[in-house]
């Protein structure tokens, strides 16, 4: 019989540091271990190796963290922006029609002033084209 070496795939491991600009101003640092939170960034509930910005008390989802600033869904016939948080106010999502929670991030619309979508909801497959629209002018949005 022969002997086999079976490869284990290897996992690399999180960044300590990160920088993304689109979801906090400030550099964001991991903080490794089980601990349930309520992500900055989408409004939901975490519970593992949040990333964390000491100075502004934020924390966010690994996968939040590169959330696009200006993306087109198919549910609205203008481009939306992300922002860090909507404020006061009734915010309904526009997709699944559940209540937003004025004080994390969402996206929302510039032209329609109570147009709001949960980030998870505006990022899914299926609702958002996966195109990165910053930069791109309004009378050049493509609308589906």
């Amino acid at each position: 019989m022969r002997d086999e070496v079976r490869s284990i795939p290897s996992q690399t491991s999180p960044p300590v540091d990160v920088e993304c600009l689109n979801t906090h101003e400030h550099q964001l640092h991991l903080v490794p271990r089980l601990i349930d939170f309520t992500c900055n960034a989408c409004g939901t509930q975490g519970n593992r190796n949040p990333y964390f910005c000491l100075p502004c008390n934020f924390m966010i989802h690994r996968e939040c963290i590169d959330l696009p600033r200006v993306i087109n869904i198919n549910r609205h016939d203008h481009l939306i922006s992300y922002t860090p948080r909507l404020g006061h106010g009734e915010w309904k999502c526009r997709v699944f029609r559940k209540k937003v929670e004025g004080f994390y991030g969402a996206y929302s619309c510039s032209k329609c002033a109570t147009f709001a979508v949960h980030a998870r909801c505006a990022t899914r497959t299926g609702v958002w084209d996966m195109v990165e629209r910053e930069g791109t002018p309004e009378e050049e949005e493509i609308v589906p």
